[in-house]
């Protein structure tokens, strides 16, 4: 890797449509490879070391939320100054932004393994024959994070360089010791510790290679790399309302589910998440586009507008076309697919919130575009601010809906939700563009 790397055109049309198409890969392969190993590991392991693991599995994927939104900030902050060719003491914020999420690493790493026996034993309902392997398993997790966290970091500045295709290669051993290595262990041992040092080698093998990588990106820049806190401020300011939102949106696509146990019963709530989080899959296409475009409007927003714009407007008709056509199929035909995926009696039940569900992912896919434009052009707080103005209007829309029309009413009010979202995510998004050709015209 050279200085010529960093100095293509980082939003050229081939560039980006090609790391749209590795993104792609990226984030829907392991899903794919998962979805034979999973299988295997539940016989190898057993329903409930494998429950533990999938624990494992959900904090290692929510590993992210750490950070404080300093790790997408970095992304935000280096796509524009390397937009605006402003590379003056960039490898020092990018130093310090590491070293941060570093240490916050280590300190969700120390209350993790302290935690263990309390996960293990109070936390989670498991047989006391596990109870040891699981404090293990959280204790080796634990280890982890610190290294997770750094991948996260260099993920991030790899990004914001258009290096997807160094991304893609550095995570094939960690999707290997994710979902093929803990196959291959099962025919020597049951043990769930054995399962999950594979995964823990995995990702401190690839922290050290995407450190390697990102020290090389950094030394373009400059040899002379310090860390200095005043440049923590820029940072946190961005990460800071971006993790408010993680916080308030992690509440909100979560609390229905309770919401509806409480009012209806916890029984017809698989009737409701089922088609749910099936259909949540489709979003899959739009991150995997806007994990490119994000860095490529931040890129643009603040050099050349235009340029940014039509990368906005492009972006908006690539989803349309690619997702539209899914939900027009899924939406006629969602009681016959649901009759074959869960049999009649749940379908019946189910395909009307189904089709329901079916308008809103169309809508929130467009709106992934819109959302992620906002946070591109600096906007944290805009998201933030929705996401806190919305929150009592979905909870009251949510008792109200459920109340009068039941189960379809949750996804009614989900719909509601949604619906909103996009509107004013489009209106901030469009503003904000309006804005800056304003000023560019002064």
């Amino acid at each position: 890797m050279t200085g010529a790397t960093l100095e293509k055109n980082l939003t050229s049309k081939k560039l980006l449509i090609n790391n749209s198409l590795i993104s792609l890969l990226i984030q829907g392969g392991p899903a794919l490879l998962a979805f034979f190993t999973i299988p295997l590991m539940i016989t190898g392991l057993g329903n409930e070391k494998f429950g533990i693991l999938t624990l494992i599995w959900a904090i290692i994927g929510a590993s992210s939320i750490f950070d404080f939104g300093i790790g997408q900030a970095l992304t935000q902050f280096v796509a524009k100054k390397l937009g605006l060719k402003e590379t003056e003491d960039i490898q020092n914020y990018i130093a310090t932004a590491v070293a941060s999420i570093f240490m916050l690493g280590l300190v969700v790493s120390v209350i993790v393994f302290l935690a263990a026996p309390f996960i293990a034993k109070k936390f989670i309902h498991i047989s006391p024959a596990f109870v040891n392997d699981s404090i293990g398993s959280f204790r080796l997790l634990a280890i982890t994070i610190p290294f997770l966290m750094l991948n996260i970091s260099i993920i991030r500045l790899l990004e914001a360089c258009q290096e997807f295709k160094l991304i893609g290669l550095l995570k094939i051993p960690v999707v290997f010791c994710n979902y093929v290595a803990p196959v291959f262990i099962l025919f020597f041992s049951k043990s769930l510790i054995a399962v999950v040092s594979v995964l823990v080698l995995g990702r401190i093998a690839s922290c050290l290679a995407y450190l390697w990588f990102g020290r090389k990106i950094i030394l373009i820049f400059s040899k002379e790399i310090k860390i200095k806190t005043a440049y923590l401020k820029p940072l946190l300011t961005f990460g800071s309302w971006v993790t408010v939102s993680n916080i308030v949106n992690t509440i909100v696509v979560n609390i229905d589910r309770f919401i509806i146990a409480g009012l209806i019963s916890a029984e017809v709530v698989a009737f409701y998440t089922t088609p749910l989080d099936a259909l949540s899959r489709i979003y899959t296409i739009p991150m995997a586009l806007m994990s490119v475009m994000f860095p490529a409007f931040s890129s643009e927003f603040f050099s050349n507008i235009e340029r940014a714009r039509n990368l906005y407007f492009k972006s908006m008709k690539i989803i349309f076309f690619i997702v539209a056509p899914i939900c027009i199929i899924l939406f006629l035909f969602a009681k016959q697919g649901l009759t074959m995926w869960v049999g009649s009696a749940f379908a019946e039940s189910s395909h009307v919130i189904a089709k329901i569900i079916i308008l809103g992912v169309f809508l929130q896919s467009l709106n992934i575009l819109n959302y992620n434009f906002v946070l591109a052009t600096g906007k944290s707080e805009v998201q933030a601010k929705i996401y806190l103005a919305e929150f009592p209007v979905y909870l009251a829309s949510l008792w109200f809906f459920i109340k009068y029309f039941g189960l379809v009413g949750a996804a009614l009010a989900w719909l509601f939700r949604i619906t909103l979202d996009f509107l004013l995510f489009n209106f901030f998004a469009l503003r904000l563009i309006k804005l800056r050709r304003n000023d560019e015209k002064k």
